[in-house]
């Protein structure tokens, strides 16, 4: 009986003593590296979230913007009575009531920007020069006041006639249908943060506004 006690005791202490021992390093460098593991995969799921959610704000201001600039044009020009394109200097005048409007395009910048053209002149005046090729923002900047720059990005922009032919240095009215093509660079967010810029080509036809007189 008495051995049988002493063996009792000796278990006791034995596990009194794994009790007691404390963590050791091997178990705390794997505690450490299971956090550091957990961890890393959180801040994945985070970043994968964040940049998904960005993706997709970016595209829909993309495509508000994209869509502000199409019904703006739109609108202009279907209360146009004559247009006329210059190629050369990426630029379509028309008159729009008493006022003449130059819609520039910047491929550099790529912006479109729209002006009042020769304001304060008189109408013959405003005529003679919104039908005259030698004038462009460039040469004559003091006839494009109060520009307005639409808010996309803007690659390209074609303007043709009914048929599809590009409208040229002569002035198109009396009712015309036009066609007109925009293409817009939106950007797409990656996974891993980078940007890279797609295009979007968005085309409509309007009808200008006839004149009575």
């Amino acid at each position: 009986a008495a051995d049988g006690a002493d063996g009792d005791r000796l278990m006791e202490g034995i596990a009194m003593r794994l009790d007691n021992r404390g963590v050791t390093l091997v178990e705390l460098v794997m505690g450490l590296f299971v956090s550091f593991l957990v961890l890393a995969v959180a801040f994945a799921l985070f970043t994968s979230m964040f940049h998904a959610t960005e993706t997709g704000t970016q595209r829909y201001m993309d495509k508000s913007a994209a869509d502000i600039t199409m019904n703006k044009l739109a609108a202009e020009l279907s209360d146009a009575t004559r247009v006329v394109h210059f190629a050369a200097s990426n630029e379509l005048r028309y008159t729009n009531g008493s006022a003449v409007r130059s819609l520039v395009f910047d491929p550099a910048g790529k912006t479109l920007t729209l002006y009042e053209f020769s304001e304060g002149e008189d109408p013959a005046v405003k005529l003679a020069n919104m039908n005259n090729p030698s004038i462009s923002l460039a040469n004559n900047p003091q006839l494009y006041s109060k520009p307005r720059t639409f808010p996309a990005k803007v690659t390209a922009v074609s303007f043709t006639d009914e048929q599809g032919v590009p409208l040229t240095d002569v002035p198109l009215g009396d009712g015309a249908l036009i066609r007109f093509s925009v293409t817009f660079e939106q950007s797409e967010v990656k996974i891993n943060g980078v940007r890279v810029p797609v295009t979007q080509t968005a085309e409509t036809m309007v009808k200008l506004f006839r004149d009575s007189a």
